[in-house]
């Protein structure tokens, strides 16, 4: 979309025009020279598309009679209110589209109207039509709804009037989902990002993506703004692994547990730690296949180095601290006091503030937490693997002739030699080969989704189903690939 019209840039006004595009960004050029090097905060346009509020704006370029900017948010304005916008305005009301969520709800929008119900009620001639459809009433489908938030799918409708004019048929009726958030607490703009893309990860996981949107709506009170956001909402849309045909899962398998999974996930989403496993996980956009590898790799990981942490009973329990004391001092205490200190010095742990007996006073907390935390960092990736995988999917799948040698007894410990020789150019031996790659970074996804959806509340047999059903579509697209790779390479 380009937008062409007079900018104000701090009182001064200017030709120029901005151009959005899909690729989500937001440029404005003006046909003028403007050394402003610090960031503006907002800049005003009257275009042909009505007005325009620029937020955050970097001075990019500076050319010959004209001077280039790149601005976080573009905002359109449908009619005149009386707040003031700018980037730390907060809004309680929301909605976006979702392009790929209708068909994946798959809820019937029509059905055959009734002659004999209503049969009495009309006499003109045009509803003694057998095949005459009604719009039906689809309720609000809740994802959460408590104190602070709610938020929930709702169909709207509405008719595109050119198109009536031209052909009067149902292509021009719309009937199709938003997503709405409601806030007690009003949130800036940035933050309603966080929740969107949030939002969207979490249907992104049971749809196999989600695509970009390219606007959202704000409003307050009397008045609503379309804003174009320069940040990312799209979820997997690089790695979609053929789910346009066949989606990762369907709404009705957990139709009636959607709020309860929702609201599990929105509670691990608060988590900083599971955030920024779900970062590592939803940046596998990558088009080189070995960062998707890395990446899918470091997301499992990171759950099961969370989900492992040392607990309080356990640096606590007496008996594991003497048995700790035991295996550290080989059961001789002659100077117990200085071998503590020099063990704890050795490990980086000691505080140059504290005095012997501070030491000794933290000696079952510190030495515990060390040598628990040492053997977590230990446990091979490939044993963290294994244990995650629950319905067998990697044992079940693997083959001999996917690696360069077969040399371990346990075939999980190629991941983790892969995963090596990718991040430390280790040496090739007990890796995957090339073309099985993507075999493998499937498997590990699948692993790790099954893991997610686990921890937000989906029972077993539906997660056995889901993934085992899914596994075997994979391994279909995969064959496929596979053979058009080495076709390619031949």
């Amino acid at each position: 979309m380009k937008c062409y019209g007079s900018w104000n840039i701090e009182g001064k006004e200017t030709i120029g025009k901005c151009c959005i595009n899909e690729k989500k960004s937001i440029n404005l050029t003006i046909n003028d020279i403007n050394r402003i090097l610090n960031v503006i905060s907002r800049i005003d346009g009257k275009t042909d598309k009505g007005n325009i509020i620029l937020l955050k704006n970097y001075l990019t370029d500076i050319h010959p009679q004209e001077s280039k900017y790149f601005c976080e948010y573009a905002i359109l304005e449908e009619k005149i209110h009386e707040e003031e916008i700018n980037i730390d305005s907060k809004f309680n009301y929301i909605k976006y589209k979702l392009n790929n969520l209708e068909k994946w709800l798959n809820i019937p929008k029509f059905e055959n109207w009734n002659y004999a119900e209503n049969e009495s009620n009309y006499n003109d001639d045009m509803f003694k039509i057998k095949n005459i459809i009604k719009l039906r009433n689809i309720e609000k489908i809740y994802l959460i709804n408590n104190n602070e938030i709610k938020i929930y799918i709702e169909y709207e409708k509405h008719i595109d009037r050119y198109l009536v004019e031209k052909d009067g048929n149902l292509n021009s009726f719309y009937y199709e989902p938003y997503i709405h958030i409601e806030y007690r607490n009003p949130k800036t703009l940035y933050e309603i990002d966080q929740d969107i893309l949030m939002i969207n990860r979490f249907f992104s996981i049971f749809i196999g993506f989600a695509d970009e949107i390219p606007y959202y709506y704000v409003g307050n009170n009397n008045f609503y703004l379309k804003v174009y956001s320069r940040f990312i909402f799209a979820c997997n849309v690089e790695d979609k692994r053929g789910f346009e045909q066949k989606y990762f899962t369907e709404f009705e398998v957990i139709k009636s547990e959607i709020s309860n999974l929702f609201g599990n996930w929105y509670k691990l989403y608060q988590d900083k730690e599971y955030k920024l496993i779900f970062d590592f996980y939803f940046s596998s956009n990558s088009t080189i296949i070995e960062d998707k590898y890395l990446l899918v790799c470091k997301a499992l990981e990171s759950m099961y180095n969370k989900e492992n942490i040392i607990k309080e009973e356990q640096i606590n329990n007496e008996e594991k601290i003497n048995e700790i004391k035991n295996i550290l001092f080989d059961g001789n205490d002659n100077n117990i006091e200085e071998k503590i200190k020099a063990f704890i010095s050795n490990n980086n742990l000691a505080k140059t503030n504290k005095n012997i007996k501070g030491f000794v006073k933290e000696i079952p907390r510190v030495i515990i937490e060390y040598l628990y935390n040492k053997y977590l960092n230990k446990t091979s990736f490939g044993t963290k693997i294994q244990s995650y995988d629950e319905f067998q999917i990697y044992k079940d799948k693997f083959e001999k002739n996917d690696v360069y040698t077969g040399e371990y007894e346990n075939i999980y410990d190629y991941a983790g030699k892969t995963r090596n020789y990718f991040t430390h150019l280790s040496e090739i031996e007990n890796t995957y080969k090339e073309n099985k790659l993507i075999k493998y970074i499937m498997i590990i996804d699948l692993i790790f989704l099954n893991k997610l959806l686990d921890r937000i509340g989906l029972d077993e047999k539906k997660r056995e189903k889901i993934i085992l059903d899914d596994e075997s579509y994979m391994m279909i697209n995969i064959k496929s690939f596979s053979t058009s790779s080495n076709e390619t390479l031949q």
